[in-house]
């Protein structure tokens, strides 16, 4: 209590902290919100995917599944975030049967936190090597006559490129030919391991420092490469090819399902960091407003950055009518980079280094932002038994192993396998579940309340029928993608028998890790059959809802307001303990309770002297600026005997009345 009162008594400060708690805090939400924009898979696998499926009929078609279909997703899982305030494991005590969901996130989060790692370790390898010597490396083929044995000539230029085959001479080399090579990847890959390391030491703190240092150079180094690439001879031969649109390509199922899955690749919606951030980083902006901000700004930049790279198409390949064919399609905007910078020599090193430090940056703000959620789920799973630091640790370690692993195959297959076959189809698959667990079992209507509480104003009734046939479109997508697209490969490029083989497998997975989740479940609740434990377990437990208590009793009263009348109490407005400790220091007109001795024996207004029975010493009650009033939300109450919730009152302490 004395803590409570010196906050209280402390108004001289109200003002001032309240604006910057309030700046402080928006800032944080939508910078780190908006950093994902700036993600691995909006800068690098954005315009791969649009060079490789069609250039701008896949850009457009790719452009209003996110605007139908991101935006009330990402609005989702904010929402979510925000009203149960938890990792993306501990949501699932809406609907306890589909708990297993949050580990297929966990699951597919930290798949892609191997993936990723692969690209950066090469990016880093070409910034490095662009720095210290001249382009094209020593250690790299020089010029095309030391390509004509590796790209068979046709009537159409194939743009593979000097760049692969770069790599293969280089950092790509099998470690049983070169070892030195194969030393120079382990130690990038454990100088980005350790970064990553860094970065999320401190939790929440060390995120949040990361996201404000990465940000901002990532977005001017974007800025540059772009102004850079607009001045470069013959550049608009690329801008052609993205604008040349064949519409006979919308009935084609790969642009449909290829679009549907970079949706999430490049919002990050359905990883589980959107849900996480949203409870612990912006948990009290407006949910509505940062989805669209989000989604704008992460359109925005994906198609900045997919101009940019047809721009380095046309100044490299200059014929109209080049086939895009890469050995190896997971890199091939690296290694158009090193392309363009081999052909024209005004633009290499400092150009290529400003590139390659882009899609650098760009990598380290997508792992701290898949690793942070995937080890805030681990330790509210261990219920806090486990020390952060000690899952960090555990986790880097884990992921550099298996990082070196990835060398071990020739044109990094496993990279592919997890790219084409797992990741997409596993995100997919799970964010199905999620919207089939909370609009349609959980309840839409239920949903619609929720939301309402979380935002503290009416929502659209178009959400709700959003959220329902959202699901539907996902799994027709991924049912056309089974029976339309090629099980063992892409278009131009079969795979090898254990690449699909293991992939699929690892797909498979998602739906085992679901079943046996839901089956833990069932057997958990209380009742005397299987029916009735499969009924309860798809009913919120005892403890859904809001972690904060404060929080937690607001909303019950708000739905036990709107089940009692059919109405909505927007003053019960969704405030936790953190905003209530603010608010008593912003509004407060203090109480003054001193302590007096009176003589009892004269009548006293009940107003002014409250007594008990046992007390000689009543308490006089001054009140000062009018604080109790017709706008009151609550009478001040005070028991005789200055005894309140069980503890003696301090003397001349200032205390308020709460609304």
């Amino acid at each position: 209590m004395d803590s409570t009162a010196t906050l209280i008594s402390n108004s001289s400060k109200k003002s001032k902290f309240q604006f910057y708690f309030s700046w402080t805090q928006n800032t944080d939400a939508y910078l780190v919100a908006i950093s994902l924009a700036f993600g691995l898979g909006n800068l690098l696998r954005l315009p791969r995917i649009v060079a490789l499926n069609g250039g701008g009929l896949f850009m457009i078609v790719y452009i209003c599944i996110t605007l139908l279909f991101g935006i009330p997703l990402v609005f989702l899982e904010i929402g979510l975030g925000q009203f149960c305030q938890q990792g993306t494991t501990k949501l699932w005590h809406a609907v306890p049967l589909f708990k297993g969901v949050g580990f297929v996130k966990l699951v597919t989060s930290f798949l892609m936190s191997i993936y990723y790692p692969m690209l950066m370790t090469i990016a880093l390898f070409y910034l490095i090597w662009s720095i210290r010597g001249p382009i094209p490396f020593d250690d790299c083929p020089k010029d095309d006559n030391e390509l004509s044995l590796i790209f068979q000539v046709t009537t159409l230029m194939t743009a593979a490129g000097q760049g692969e085959e770069c790599l293969r001479n280089t950092i790509l080399t099998p470690n049983q030919t070169d070892g030195p090579w194969f030393a120079v990847y382990i130690a990038f890959i454990f100088f980005i391991w350790c970064i990553f390391c860094l970065c999320l030491f401190k939790s929440i703190s060390s995120y949040r420092l990361s996201i404000y240092i990465l940000t901002l150079p990532t977005l001017a180094c974007l800025i540059a490469v772009l102004v850079n690439a607009t001045g470069r001879y013959n550049s608009e031969k690329g801008i052609e090819m993205l604008t040349t649109i064949d519409w006979n390509q919308l009935l084609n199922a790969e642009v449909w399902y290829f679009a549907t899955t970079q949706m999430f690749f490049s919002t990050h919606a359905g990883l589980g960091n959107i849900v996480t951030c949203a409870g612990k980083m912006y948990s009290k902006t407006n949910a509505f407003m940062i989805a669209v901000s989000y989604i704008i700004i992460n359109l925005t930049t994906g198609i900045i950055f997919v101009i940019t790279v047809f721009l380095w198409i046309g100044t490299t390949y200059e014929s109209s009518s080049v086939v895009l064919t890469p050995a190896i399609p997971e890199i091939f905007v690296l290694n158009l980079i090193y392309d363009t910078s081999v052909k024209y020599i005004d633009l290499n090193r400092l150009w290529a280094s400003l590139s390659f430090l882009v899609l650098l940056l760009a990598g380290f703000i997508s792992m701290v932002a898949l690793l942070y959620s995937s080890i805030l789920a681990l330790v509210q799973e261990s219920e806090r038994k486990i020390k952060w630091w000690h899952i960090v640790m555990a986790i880097c370690g884990v992921g550099f192993s298996l990082g070196v692993l990835l060398i071990l195959q020739p044109d990094i297959e496993i990279l592919h396998m997890l790219d084409h076959y797992v990741i997409g189809r596993m995100v997919i698959a799970s964010t199905v579940l999620e919207l089939i667990g909370f609009s349609w079992i959980y309840g839409g209507e239920t949903l619609y309340k929720d939301f309402e509480f979380v935002l503290g104003q009416k929502l659209n009734l178009i959400w709700k029928y959003v959220w329902v046939i959202t699901p539907v479109f996902l799994m027709a997508m991924e049912l056309l993608s089974l029976v339309k697209l090629p099980l063992d490969g892409i278009g131009y490029k079969q795979d090898h028998e254990w690449t699909y083989a293991i992939g699929w497998s690892i797909y498979l997975t998602t739906w085992f890790i679901v079943i046996i989740v839901g089956i833990r479940q069932i057997n958990a609740q209380v009742d005397y059959n299987f029916t009735d434990k499969f009924l309860s377990s798809l009913k919120p437990s005892i403890d859904w809802g809001p972690v904060d208590p404060i929080c937690r009793h607001r909303w019950k009263q708000w739905g036990d307001q709107y089940s009692l009348t059919g109405r909505r109490d927007f003053t019960l407005s969704r405030r936790g303990t953190r905003d209530y400790t603010h608010s008593v220091r912003a509004n407060s007109s203090p109480v003054v309770i001193t302590q007096n001795m009176v003589d009892t024996s004269q009548p006293t207004s009940s107003s002014e002297h409250d007594t008990d029975q046992n007390s000689n010493e009543p308490f006089t009650i001054n009140v000062q600026n009018d604080l109790i009033n017709s706008s009151s939300r609550g009478p001040f109450t005070l028991q005789a005997n200055g005894v309140i919730g069980g503890r003696q009152m301090p003397k001349g302490r200032y205390w308020r009345a709460i609304h």
